[in-house]
C-alpha cells in the first residue's frame, strides 16, 4: 500500500504551480526600480518577451502566499 501523502507530494512536485526562483524579477520589483505603474511594466517588458530574452509566467510566491507575475531570463 502506498502512502497518500507521498503520492500527493510527488504530484505537487511534478504538476503543481511553478514556484518563484531566486533570479525571477517580479512586477513589484520593476515598479519600484522604474517608479512606474504595473501596466507600464508589462508594456515595457513585452518586447523583451517577444524577442525571447525573457519569458513571463505566473508563479507561486511562498513568502507572500500568492501568485505573482515574474519575468525569467531565458
Amino acid at each position: 500500500m502506498t502512502d497518500l501523502a507521498a503520492i500527493l507530494a510527488e504530484i505537487d512536485e511534478l504538476a503543481g504551480p511553478p514556484t518563484i526562483q531566486r533570479d525571477d524579477v517580479t512586477v513589484q520589483m520593476l515598479m519600484d526600480h522604474w517608479g512606474v505603474a504595473d501596466g507600464t511594466v508589462r508594456t515595457w517588458m513585452q518586447p523583451r518577451v517577444d524577442d525571447g530574452t525573457f519569458e513571463t509566467l505566473m508563479v507561486y510566491d511562498p513568502a507572500s502566499r500568492r501568485s505573482v507575475r515574474v519575468w525569467r531570463k531565458r
